[in-house]
């Protein structure tokens, strides 16, 4: 059971990283802040807040697929509606996976 507390901070922790990152991306480099932040320290922290989801999302994952409470395979982490533990839910977390990975590649 605590492991399954564990992956489910894992992802709480990605997605709050992603929050924090998209409104520094925001926040960060405007005139928002004042002279407070330089750009380039702005800079930096957006992207090592972007930076801080991958690790948490593989941990995420990972523990998903080798956890026992709840046992995971493999489709149902990378193919949206898949899964029998509360079908929309874990898809629309694949579906968040797939557009996270693809902005934070892109960027």
């Amino acid at each position: 059971m605590t492991t399954w507390v564990l992956l489910r901070a894992a992802g709480v922790g990605a997605y709050l990283m992603l929050f924090l990152a998209v409104s520094w991306g925001l926040v960060g480099p405007t005139g928002v802040l004042g002279k407070r932040v330089s750009k380039v320290t702005a800079t930096s922290v957006h992207q090592y807040l972007g930076a801080a989801v991958l690790p948490l999302l593989a941990l995420h994952l990972g523990g998903l697929l080798l956890d026992r409470f709840r046992p995971f395979r493999f489709l149902d982490v990378v193919v949206p509606l898949h899964s029998v533990y509360r079908p929309l839910a874990v898809g629309l977390g694949v579906l968040a996976m797939y557009a996270t990975i693809v902005v934070l590649l892109t960027s």
